[in-house]
């Protein structure tokens, strides 16, 4: 990732050039005139490609390896992100009395208190698993 920052630092430096001489896709007078008024300059700049910064070959390559940089940060991470995205919801904690937020409650006879909150849950679009007399929840997956 470090990279792929700094090949995008290295691009925005890279294009301050095409700001400050006329380049000749937009400005092909800019260009000649100033072939006219620097001969000797022009040519340095010319041969660098100072005058086509953003079709350039070095500006080119720059462009390519920070998108090469991003593919090589992208794609190793990809299977750890679809296998978490496919995972089962964690176990409930052996001790929730120990949680912050925890809280006791009563259910009326008859109703079964884990299949009641795994409906709540599931009405709030939770992914609900459940494990014995526990149940488990996350949100924000795309099911």
């Amino acid at each position: 990732m470090r990279t792929a920052l700094l090949l995008l630092l290295l691009l925005a430096a890279a294009s301050v050039p095409g700001s400050i001489y006329p380049q000749r896709s937009a400005d092909p007078n800019g260009v000649v005139k100033y072939f006219d008024d620097n001969p000797q300059l022009a040519e340095v700049l010319d041969f660098f490609q100072l005058f086509d910064v953003y079709t350039s070959v070095w500006f080119s390559a720059i462009y390519i390896l920070l998108f090469a940089s991003l593919v090589g940060c992208v794609l190793p991470r990809t299977k750890i992100h679809y296998e978490a995205l496919k995972a089962q919801p964690v176990q409930t904690p052996t001790n929730l009395s120990r949680m912050p937020v925890f809280e006791a409650a009563t259910a009326p006879k008859g109703v079964d208190p884990v299949e009641k909150g795994m409906q709540i849950l599931k009405a709030q679009r939770y992914r609900v698993i459940r494990r014995g007399d526990s149940i488990s929840a996350e949100k924000g997956y795309l099911r």
